[in-house]
């Protein structure tokens, strides 16, 4: 887009100064908080960055510009459709999508125990699923969402017994941290191969 507009048009210049400023503001202020809660803490920049795109875009008269935007913006949208009702799973596909989410986020940026209804779900498709052993974040439940399973123990985080289990994507997640301070194979991601998912936080393993 630098072809699009010159540096020196006035308004853009404006724009700059009252939407991107606070926007970086925002974010080198993020830089400093020791609490890691996520992207949360930048989300007040978003509006600001919006703005400015908006602004730069619509002294955009180039078509091959205009019709690149209304693709990606085509796009966008159908992803967001796809992923319903999943949203707090979300990741676009640059960032790999849902998949990758473990990877990249932890912690309620991508699970706060949302997809308990499509465990339950699963396990009436699945009745031969027994017995299943949950570890679930979050505050819920289970069992309010018809969910019948019993708590997965901590011992067997490392030497899990024959059977089933539910894991929240939060808990495979510091499981693969636990691992790495206490020198253990725990990564269940790389350790087991899934059989299952709800939604896209709760994967499903069936240890022999």
């Amino acid at each position: 887009l630098a072809t699009a507009f010159t540096v020196t048009d006035r308004r853009h210049r404006e724009a700059a100064l009252f939407l991107v400023v606070p926007a970086l503001v925002i974010v080198a202020a993020s830089f400093f908080d020791t609490a890691n809660f996520g992207v949360r803490r930048i989300l007040p920049a978003l509006p600001f960055l919006l703005l400015f795109a908006s602004q730069t875009l619509a002294g955009v008269r180039r078509r091959p510009i205009v019709i690149g935007v209304f693709v990606l913006l085509a796009w966008s949208a159908f992803q967001s459709l796809r992923i319903y009702p999943d949203y707090l799973s979300y990741f676009n596909v640059a960032a790999g999508g849902p998949k990758a989410g473990p990877d990249l986020l932890d912690d309620s940026n991508l699970d706060w125990g949302q997809d308990l209804p499509a465990l339950a779900q699963w396990q009436r498709a699945h009745p031969e699923a027994t017995p299943l052993r949950l570890m679930s974040f979050g505050t819920s439940d289970p069992g309010a969402y018809g969910v019948d399973a019993g708590e997965m123990s901590r011992e067997e985080i490392g030497q899990p017994r024959s059977g089933y289990y539910a894991v929240s994507a939060h808990y495979l997640i510091r499981f693969r941290t636990l691992g790495i301070h206490t020198g253990q194979d725990l990564d269940w991601l790389k350790r087991y191969e899934p059989i299952g998912r709800a939604g896209w936080s709760i994967y499903i393993f069936r240890i022999e």
